[in-house]
């Protein structure tokens, strides 16, 4: 599925998230020019993935016509069709959320060439609680690889353990740089294969 023009999640699907129950790939048209821009108009998130999802020269905004802006970006969900997937990102740019994946599935993510910017709470008494990868339930993380990614204006963590009793398989950040990033950047915990490079 390729788009040159800014589209919304409305537009994907009708009604709120767009739940992606097959394997989806949404990709920037070929030819120089800015990305295309998906934002999100209804609801607390864009896309509720559930199979093999990848955004390929893409730009991401969480902000609605109104200028706010709404909580996740992604939700990754169980379901037993499916036992295991993969999110992708490539060559993209995430802007204004409060979270990136929340991750409720068993799954691997893969971003490269990308950037994650302005994800806070914009509530003034939660001004730190924006987070990209959030292990919210302990689902069974398999891998989380990140290379050449800049995050930047980051309230909370860039990955955020919520199950410290769970053990993730493996992670892995080369290449990355983090600015202003407001508390932990990343909060490993039980993680089998951890790995940061160059970072």
């Amino acid at each position: 599925y390729k788009i040159n023009e800014t589209i919304s999640n409305k537009m994907l699907a009708t009604g709120g998230a767009t739940d992606v129950y097959f394997d989806l790939t949404i990709k920037a048209a070929d030819g120089d020019g800015a990305r295309p821009i998906i934002k999100i108009v209804a609801k607390d998130k864009i896309f509720e993935v559930y199979d093999d999802f990848t955004l390929d020269g893409i730009f991401v905004t969480g902000a609605d016509d109104n200028g706010e802006f709404k909580s996740q970006l992604i939700r990754s969900k169980a379901d037993a069709a499916v036992p295991t997937y993969t999110i992708t990102f490539n060559d993209s740019h995430f802007d204004t959320h409060t979270t990136g994946i929340r991750i409720d599935g068993a799954i691997t993510i893969n971003v490269t060439n990308s950037i994650f910017s302005n994800f806070f709470d914009p509530d003034p008494l939660a001004p730190r609680s924006g987070k990209i990868f959030q292990d919210r339930n302990g689902a069974g993380l398999v891998a989380l690889n990140v290379s050449n990614t800049t995050f930047y204006n980051i309230g909370g963590q860039v990955f955020l353990d919520g199950a410290t009793d769970v053990i993730k398989e493996t992670i892995n950040f080369n290449n990355c740089s983090f600015v202003n990033v407001g508390q932990t950047a990343l909060q490993l915990n039980q993680t089998k294969n951890a790995t940061v490079t160059n970072c």
